[in-house]
């Protein structure tokens, strides 16, 4: 059924190169992500300036007794220095003390992290509680979410080309590359086991940090929808017509992307390139069953149509049974691993909780 699913979608090949020859090994495919980041990032996310800079963590708060003295409280700021340019912004640590250097959660977030705060259903002390921990920031705090003509935040200290430039999903995602630079230097978490996290607009930006940053151990996108996990052909919900309207989200894209509004077909991609771009490292993909406008079907889609690639790579993919999930079923056999739980667009406690019985059954490096 769902390979009969994909054939009627008419996806394009992620294994086969663009001369039509066939990829059949694990060079082939090094090869061939090559090629499909040079797609992703001309056609959709946009290619990031070339740029040397140095980038450093200043300690400003820290609390050795938060969460009921289970954990320890960082306030680090992220200083980016360049020849002709600073930047900096603030991220946030909590970290389990019963478990020195714990594997940790980068976490893209829609809001900033206070220390006692708790903040979108994000669970705090359950993730410290099972020995994970957690990193995060504000993705506003490296550019502005709106339309702005590129003038502020990060993409302010460099020249932009309208057509191929990196549109704002690829700064969020570099920013989370600079706190992932900080992080090599920390002494106080498993630098190689440091999964990528975000929801919706930001779980599409997880994807592409994954994508651009193999230092992350897993990559995790929830709701993430067109331009995340979601296929664009055959999709319901948004597409990409929806997202590149002058009054919605076409600066989170580079101007290349707006051609294929309503064409589809024509997109030399589509969603499991993307999600390939993670192997062979864990791949995990949560959906909503009333997020009509994700469309839950074409995100799991997606992860199975990826499958393949891992598999070649010899490591299981999805393992699933041919059909789709039920509401509640939890996917975690395999190098990919999804699950579908009922409710609407968001990011819960349930979420929270089957993620980490994946990374806990996959192994967090």
């Amino acid at each position: 059924m769902l390979n009969e699913e994909l054939l009627a979608r008419n996806l394009p090949d992620v294994l086969k190169f663009k001369n039509g020859k066939p990829v059949l090994s694990q060079d082939d495919w090094y090869k061939r992500r090559k090629e499909i980041e040079k797609l992703l990032t001309n056609e959709i996310f946009g290619n990031e300036p070339s740029a040397s800079y140095l980038v450093e963590g200043k300690e400003v708060r820290y609390h050795e007794n938060a969460f009921c003295g289970k954990g320890i409280f960082k306030e680090i700021e992220i200083r980016i220095i360049g020849e002709n340019f600073y930047y900096a912004y603030p991220c946030y640590m909590a970290l389990p003390k019963q478990n020195p250097n714990p594997p940790s959660f980068l976490y893209l977030s829609f809001a900033s992290m206070f220390y006692g705060a708790e903040f979108e259903c994000m669970p705090v002390e359950e993730i410290i509680d099972q020995g994970y921990g957690l990193i995060s920031f504000y993705y506003q705090e490296i550019v502005p979410d709106i339309f702005d003509y590129f003038n502020n935040g990060i993409c302010s200290s460099f020249a932009r080309n309208p057509h191929n430039g990196w549109g704002k999903i690829a700064m969020w995602a570099w920013g989370a590359s600079r706190v992932m630079d900080y992080l090599q230097t920390a002494e106080d978490i498993d630098k190689k086991a440091v999964a990528v996290m975000g929801m919706s607009r930001l779980g599409k930006t997880a994807l592409w940090a994954g994508a651009m940053d193999e230092r992350f151990s897993a990559v995790i996108a929830v709701d993430s929808g067109a331009g995340g996990a979601a296929l664009y052909r055959g999709k319901t919900g948004e597409g990409i017509e929806e997202l590149v309207k002058p009054e919605r989200f076409p600066y989170w894209f580079c101007g290349n992307f707006k051609k294929y509004a309503g064409k589809h077909e024509t997109l030399p991609v589509d969603s499991h390139f993307l999600l390939s771009m993670a192997a062979p490292r864990p791949l995990y993909i949560c959906s909503a069953k009333d997020d009509d406008w994700s469309d839950p079907k074409s995100e799991f889609l997606g992860a199975y149509g990826t499958s393949k690639t891992y598999e070649l790579l010899g490591m299981p993919g999805l393992v699933t049974e041919d059909a789709y999930p039920s509401p509640g079923a939890c996917l975690h056999d395999g190098t990919i691993g999804y699950h579908m739980r009922y409710g609407t667009h968001g990011l819960n406690r349930d979420d929270w909780n089957n993620i980490i019985q994946f990374r806990n059954k996959i192994g967090t490096t």
